[in-house]
């Protein structure tokens, strides 16, 4: 053969090699990027749907030419799918085999990325106010929130989403079982005479006092000492008349749990538990200290958690910052030993270990939603002196109660539930003042006992204690008289300002002014905040705007679409932890 032919025979049939070739590579890349493509639609963590479904409806979507010859897919935190696929084509061109074999293969992974929130939710009692439309708030609330620990929860086979339960009005309540963590002291316990309680049963009244330090950091150490809340019914009204009104009167005369500071609602079951904080899949004894299995699939923890949101109830008033305070601590590493022994006692699942996370960890996203129907409301606070020690009230061997007043020239001890002297006008107010303090109608039997300060609150509104006793023994001249009215009235307000001082009260403007530190420093340390402004028919606290993350993190919301809102933030959260 001539070398010009040889060589031109040659080119030809390279050039044919190389045609096949172009053609195999082009469509074993058309079947590559398919097969690539189907594998990550299937790896989404978005996707709710089984991923050899999505991965199989995919190719069909595509048309995918060829045979897969295997396929594994692995849920969890880190979700995967692997596939390898085979496809023939014909030779094309001078033929130098029959088929070409294409081979193509993909992997795809997505990894979730831990989830810390916070769900601080405002309880106050104006959430009790039904709207124009027949909804009452809270009812709207709790059903918005339990379908935001749905859309969260319910795919997370892989316990990377932890959720904590802050509830709070006036302030925020741990509970006797998660106050038992903190070094806390001056807590109220149950008086008993005998066997018998005098008053409420305060036994789950654990609200810690927080002094306006704390709002410039975000760690809140359990081992740091704080002081608690005292039973002290400061909130209550009483009955402003100058007839007997009995110390025991349920509605304006006797203390109850819902009208203090750290307040439960009045007609829960006693000790309630309703408004406590509740850690993430925390589990309590039951009534004869069997501790239950903690829940570990999605559905035992969504249930759990729902039932602890649909148990909550509304009393008392607003403050915001403490909400988002506590809603920082149980995010920062510091709460990470509270968080330790319960999962040591078997009371949260181990998945829980090392939350906290910390700040750094790249694996870590933290969040608080935090929700209010209101304004930050002033604080009273009563004078350290009035709160335990030996009081001017005296405790009849009857149950009746006087008050010695040392100022008073002549007798000394006011009985408020006596009638007015023998031969006053027509119209003049009960009670009578006597020497010594009331025993009983014939002064037998055992001395009146001098009460402490912490039986009198036990026992006693304070708006009743500053009518009935202060402004009434003031003056007994029928209220016809209108300088005798004003009289008391002034009287009144002495003994509130006396009990109660302005100066050491907290402020709304302070709260607002700790609610936005709190916020600025969990925007600089990366902490996603969400705000929902419930328009209830109250006025919302424009911090909450400031305080979210930005402005497209704050949500405006009514009775009527708080189920949008949690709906929005939750495909937000969902969003982050995918992409973050």
């Amino acid at each position: 053969m001539p070398l010009t032919l040889f060589l031109a025979t040659a080119i030809i049939l390279a050039g044919a090699f190389a045609i096949n070739n172009v053609r195999a590579e082009q469509k074993r890349s058309v079947m590559q990027s398919v097969l690539d493509i189907c594998t990550l639609n299937a790896a989404s963590q978005r996707q709710s749907v089984a991923p050899d479904v999505v991965f199989y409806d995919c190719l069909d979507k595509h048309r995918f030419e060829g045979t897969i010859t295997s396929f594994r897919a692995v849920t969890g935190r880190r979700k995967s799918v692997t596939a390898t696929a085979e496809a023939t084509m014909d030779a094309f061109f001078l033929q130098d085999r029959e088929t070409y074999t294409l081979v193509a293969a993909s992997e795809a992974a997505e990894e979730r990325t831990n989830l810390e929130i916070v769900l601080a939710l405002d309880v106050s009692a104006s959430l009790l106010t039904t709207t124009a439309n027949g909804l009452l708030p809270i009812n709207e609330l709790k059903a918005a929130a339990n379908q935001f620990v749905e859309t969260m929860l319910a795919e997370d086979t892989g316990a990377n989403i932890r959720i904590t339960l802050v509830p709070y009005n006036s302030a925020v309540n741990l509970g006797a079982d998660l106050a038992g963590r903190f070094n806390l002291n001056g807590g109220p316990g149950n008086l008993m005479n005998g066997t018998t309680r005098i008053g409420p049963d305060v036994t789950q009244m654990r609200c810690p006092l927080l002094p306006g330090s704390v709002y410039n950091r975000l760690d809140l150490s359990p081992t740091e000492p704080l002081g608690m809340h005292p039973f002290v019914d400061m909130l209550g009204g009483t009955r402003q008349i100058i007839t007997h009104l009995a110390y025991t009167d349920a509605s304006f005369a006797a203390a109850t749990l819902q009208e203090n500071l750290c307040s439960f609602f009045r007609l829960a079951p006693s000790p309630a538990t309703d408004n406590v904080v509740r850690l993430p899949d925390q589990v309590y004894p039951d009534g004869a200290g069997v501790v239950p299995p903690v829940p570990t699939t999605p559905q035992e923890r969504i249930a759990l958690l729902q039932g602890r949101i649909s148990g909550l109830r509304t009393t008392g008033e607003t403050s915001i910052n403490q909400g988002m305070r506590w809603a920082l601590a149980f995010l920062d590493p510091a709460m990470r030993p509270v968080f330790d022994a319960y999962r040591s006692a078997n009371r949260m699942p181990e998945t829980t270990a090392g939350f906290p996370m910390d700040y750094t960890d790249p694996s870590a996203i933290k969040v608080v939603v935090l929700m209010s129907d209101g304004t930050n409301r002033s604080e009273s606070r009563m004078r350290p002196e009035y709160l335990a020690g030996p009081s001017p009230f005296w405790m009849g061997n009857d149950g009746n109660i006087s008050w010695h007043n040392p100022a008073r020239v002549g007798n000394q001890y006011w009985v408020p539930h006596l009638p007015a002297p023998t031969g006053s006008p027509a119209g003049t107010g009960a009670g009578q003042w006597r020497a010594v303090p009331w025993q009983n109608a014939t002064n037998t039997g055992t001395p009146a006992r001098r009460m402490d300060y912490t039986e009198v609150w036990r026992r006693m509104k304070l708006t009743y204690v500053a009518w009935h006793f202060h402004a009434r023994s003031l003056t007994q001249v029928p209220t016809t008289n209108t300088a005798a009215n004003t009289t008391r009235v002034n009287a009144y307000i002495a003994a509130l300002a006396e009990y109660m001082p302005p100066e050491i009260g907290i402020s709304a403007s302070t709260k607002d002014t700790e609610l936005q530190t709190a916020c600025n420093l969990a925007r600089a340390r990366g902490i996603y905040v969400y705000t929902i402004l419930f328009n209830t028919g109250t006025t919302t606290s424009e911090t909450l705007r400031t305080c979210a993350r930005s402005e497209s993190f704050a949500y405006p919301a009514t009775p009527e679409d708080i189920a949008a809102a949690f709906s929005q933030i939750a495909l937000h959260i969902s969003t982050l932890q995918l992409t973050e």
